[in-house]
């Protein structure tokens, strides 16, 4: 890696202006404890791993200051001599699970102060990274012990590689194999006839377009449909694919009917987010709304209607008539989060915390910690497997 390279990486990191699970500052003007540097390289594998990165980033010579809200370069005088410091990678392998070691260590300038950048792996799949017999991880950029969900979670990770994952940096239309875009027409019309003639004449772009429900593409459409979201917008232009995301709900009718209306096909909600986002629709488009009373006409607009909506149920699927009955029940004062969890798992002992996140519009990450905390306190309990078991609420 050229000294560029490594400037690059520190100004991106710097770019983000906050310490997070993967990136921590540290002065070191002149020295740094060992054992700090173990715990932390332990809870920045572990957190790497956690969140699907490829690195995690330890930094000295650069300090947060959060009284000023601003990042100040002070330069760092830790291990000058360049053995010993590359003498770590062995001093850190002979604590670390598995001796596993930093990648790599850079030293580089900036601003006239002499930086370091120590570059952490990531856990291995199904295997936490402890340090001296110990497990760490980061609460926000808290150092923390490693809790018992999250290292469950790495221990049950498989080590099956999934290449389909992978996003390649500036990917364009232009680097599809014509051969695949020939074999994926004709399938689209073994699915779709209709479009036996006409197809002849799309190009890539146009072909994207239209197929984009019947590729990789429709997870992200299954997606915003499950949370209720807006569909997703593309933009074909420049030889590339691009796409805007809505992370929340746009029209609360439009979320209702959905919830209603669970046997809609893609095309006939792709009709409905047109309706709430204004959008001209074609006369086959708008006798489907209004012959299914999902619409009325107001001021001159068409608009998403639903007609004696239950009140005691929200667009999740949530009753809110009682939603601090646990709290009530046990003497434990939950979040509101923790409120509705155990009302889903009430509910529905097998829900699965992706489920739960759909149904609530959390992370799978933020839901796991909740369920670990209930967990702690014993409220809940998980009886089998993650695939086949169910949760019990155990103070019923």
């Amino acid at each position: 890696m050229t000294n560029q390279d490594i400037q690059n990486i520190l100004e991106n990191l710097l770019a983000k202006r906050l310490e997070n699970e993967i990136t921590e500052f540290k002065k070191a003007e002149n020295n740094f404890d060992f054992d700090d540097l173990g715990k932390y390289f332990s809870a920045l594998s572990n957190e790497a791993n956690l969140m699907k990165c490829n690195e995690a980033w330890f930094v000295f010579g650069i300090f947060e200051n959060k009284k000023a809200k601003k990042i100040e370069i002070t330069g760092t005088n830790f291990r000058n001599d360049k053995a010993k410091l590359h003498s770590l990678k062995k001093e850190i392998a002979d604590k670390i699970t598995n001796r596993i070691t930093f990648r790599e260590i850079y030293e580089t300038e900036y601003q006239g102060k002499r930086i370091l950048l120590f570059q952490i792996p990531p856990a291995p799949q199904g295997i936490p990274v402890a340090f001296n017999g110990h497990y760490y991880g980061r609460d926000g950029e808290s150092l923390v012990a490693l809790n018992i969900e999250e290292m469950e979670r790495i221990r049950f990770q498989t080590n099956t590689y999934d290449w389909t994952k992978e996003i390649i940096p500036d990917a364009g239309i232009d680097d599809l194999d014509n051969d695949a875009i020939e074999k994926a027409k004709i399938q689209f019309v073994n699915r779709n006839p209709k479009y036996n003639n006409e197809i002849k004449n799309w190009d890539t772009e146009k072909f994207l377009d239209k197929a984009k429900l019947n590729c990789g593409l429709r997870k992200i459409f299954n997606f915003q449909r499950n949370r209720y979201f807006p569909m997703p917008e593309f933009d074909f232009s420049d030889g590339k694919v691009k796409f805007s995301i809505t992370g929340k709900i746009l029209n609360q009718n439009y979320a209702r009917i959905l919830h209603k209306n669970t046997s809609l096909n893609f095309d006939e909600v792709l009709i409905l987010d047109k309706v709430q986002k204004y959008k001209a629709l074609t006369d086959e488009e708008l006798y489907f709304c209004k012959n299914n009373n999902f619409v009325i006409e107001r001021n001159g607009k068409i608009e998403l209607f639903v007609e004696n909506e239950n009140e005691n149920n929200n667009e999740f699927g949530v009753n809110t008539k009682n939603e601090k009955k646990f709290g009530v029940k046990f003497g434990v004062k939950f979040g509101v989060n923790q409120e509705k969890m155990l009302s889903l798992i009430d509910n529905n002992p097998t829900i699965t915390a992706n489920d739960i996140a759909d149904k609530l519009c959390l992370t799978e990450r933020a839901v796991e910690k909740n369920l670990a905390k209930l967990k702690e306190m014993n409220i809940i309990t998980r009886i089998g497997s993650d695939k086949t078991g169910e949760w019990k609420i155990v103070k019923e």
